[in-house]
């Protein structure tokens, strides 16, 4: 089910939401598609409501942040077995109410709370909670489930940017949604955890996932580098093997300080 679903909606991310939903263990999900998965969407016995705009992309690959409300572009659907709060949640993003329209599709409150006090960072930062939700994170190192740094993988058991890594109830429902991804799917249920195990650096330019890292003191070893964009940091990631973590925001590469980054461990 889940294969299908991934190969319907190009995003392994999306077909999660959707599986959730007809799980019941999630109310609603919000996804951005192609306007003929609402047909699709339908045919699973799904209650689906269309916004009145579209989504231009303003960026590439399976996962976006980046986008604007336009004419033309991909359509955005509201998915329920619940015909009402489908269309409750259109309602409430039609009258821009992000707080009730998290709750909605059963985000936790705080993580609700923080998103409304974060909107201004949220439009500034091509619609990245990221950087905001490691300033209000204690340390570097954090459990797995809260992982939405691998959200630009095409990973993630999170649909909304956690009010900090160390947020107890959005690790609560990652592992409640991992439970039961892992009773249809044990390969899914694998292939998630292994890719949200590792460490990962985001900066303005890219994201980088650092494949079985090693924290030895203030050094993290790694063995390989996955970027989400090709640059001279991912090739000089690639070469080294280590970097040195001076502190969240700052990283030292070849003795020279790379600060405004964002360094996270996930174990």
């Amino acid at each position: 089910m889940i294969d299908e679903l991934h190969l319907k909606l190009g995003s392994l991310i999306k077909a999660l939401e959707v599986f959730l939903v007809l799980k019941d263990a999630k109310p609603a999900s919000r996804i951005i598609s192609e306007e003929d998965v609402y047909l699709y969407l339908k045919s699973l016995g799904l209650c689906v409501e269309k916004a009145d705009f579209k989504i231009k992309r303003l960026d590439k690959g399976q996962y976006s942040n980046k986008g604007e409300k336009a004419k033309e572009g991909r359509s955005l659907f509201y998915v329920s077995k619940n015909p009402e709060l489908a269309a409750k949640a259109k309602n409430l993003e039609a009258n821009g109410d992000d707080y009730n329209l998290g709750l909605a599709l059963g985000y936790p409150e705080c993580c609700c709370k923080f998103f409304e006090s974060n909107k201004s960072e949220f439009k500034e930062k091509d619609n990245d909670l990221l950087p905001a939700t490691l300033s209000a994170s204690d340390g570097f190192m954090f459990p797995f489930y809260n992982n939405i740094a691998m959200r630009y993988f095409d990973y993630t058991l999170l649909h909304h940017f956690p009010c900090s890594f160390n947020c107890e109830k959005s690790n609560e429902l990652a592992k409640k949604y991992l439970s039961v991804i892992e009773k249809n799917s044990s390969r899914h249920a694998a292939l998630i955890r292994k890719n949200l195990l590792g460490a990962a650096i985001h900066t303005p330019i890219g994201s980088y996932a650092l494949a079985n890292p090693k924290l030895i003191g203030d050094e993290i070893f790694y063995d390989s580098v996955k970027p989400n964009e090709d640059n001279n940091l991912a090739r000089l990631l690639s070469n080294l093997g280590s970097i040195k973590v001076m502190d969240k925001n700052t990283i030292k590469i070849n003795n020279e300080l790379l600060k405004n980054v964002n360094v996270m461990l996930f174990f």
